[in-house]
């Protein structure tokens, strides 16, 4: 028995029988064809990248782990590449005060980014407000000119009255069918004007409707997007 604890009945001290510890020089075989554990692993990963459909975020994976295994000089920014990748990623903890900060500074620059999608939604919608702003503007517009007409009409029908009054009974039958064609086109023209406005701002409404519908999609799909992405390689 290894270790085993016995009292010594002539001294009354503990002693450890067969007690094995010590300084020992311990030696390791990888193998024969590697020369070192990274060369074994980078040998095994390109095996599972010739494996895995490249685009995949299995193989980006795969393909950082790989440039972290790299040795020599002329490859330490890659490799510190692939390192920050895999810790911002969430694969590799931080395992130094640095690789600490480079988390920190990912996860700070990552809020501070506002999403494409997201930046378009927002112009869609201002530029949905925009439009219905000019629209009512313009309903304003068509309002005040509704009643400059109307105050102009009224002008115009006190003076024609007046004309009348003052006119000889033979001409006032002669003029008052004139008048009536007068007033059935004016009466035409006020009704295509105001068609043409009502067509005007439904176009400008529906405009707007679609805008804002389209900048409720995007954000909806910003709401309902996974957190979370692959890192990119470097070309």
């Amino acid at each position: 028995q290894l270790m085993a604890e016995v009292v010594d009945l002539a001294t009354g001290e503990k002693q450890v029988l067969n007690d094995i510890r010590g300084r020992y020089e311990c030696y390791t075989d990888v193998g024969p064809s590697f020369q070192s554990m990274k060369q074994q692993n980078r040998a095994e990963i390109l095996e599972l990248l010739g494996k895995t459909p490249q685009g995949t975020p299995e193989y980006q994976l795969l393909l950082l782990q790989y440039f972290t295994l790299l040795d020599g000089k002329g490859v330490e920014m890659m490799r510190d590449y692939a390192n920050k990748q895999l810790i911002q990623m969430g694969v590799k903890k931080p395992e130094t005060p640095e690789e600490q900060q480079w988390l920190v500074e990912a996860q700070q620059a990552k809020q501070g980014q506002q999403d494409p999608a997201m930046v378009q939604a927002q112009g869609v919608l201002l530029q949905g407000q925009a439009e219905l702003a000019k629209a009512q503007n313009q309903t304003l517009s068509l309002q005040i000119d509704a009643a400059k007409v109307e105050a102009q009409n009224q002008l115009n029908a006190a003076r024609i009255a007046e004309i009348f009054n003052n006119m000889d009974l033979s001409k006032q039958s002669e003029f008052r069918e004139f008048l009536k064609t007068v007033a059935s086109f004016q009466q035409d023209r006020s009704e295509d004007a105001r068609a043409n406005a009502e067509l005007l701002l439904k176009g400008d409404e529906q405009t707007h409707k679609q805008r804002m519908d389209i900048a409720n999609i995007l954000q909806s799909q910003r709401q309902n997007q996974p957190s979370g992405s692959v890192a990119e390689t470097p070309q």
